[in-house]
């Protein structure tokens, strides 16, 4: 996706940012939900601090100025 940030138009940049970002954190919370391991609580901070990365990016870019 850095990629595409650089080569894309701003308004179709701003449209992929918010769906797959929006995509991602709904699955990163998801492998929260299901883990069951050893290694549960390791995965679960990480899908977490995924998700709200990912939440604040779709959040800038809905609220980023339209050019």
């Amino acid at each position: 996706m850095v990629f595409l940030s650089l080569i894309l138009k701003p308004n179709i940049n701003r449209i992929l940012n918010i769906v797959f970002g929006l995509f991602f954190t709904l699955i990163m919370l998801l492998i929260a939900s299901v883990q069951r391991n050893e290694w549960y609580t390791f995965y679960v901070f990480l899908a977490i601090i995924e998700s709200i990365i990912t939440a604040l990016i779709v959040w800038y870019a809905i609220k980023w100025p339209k050019e």
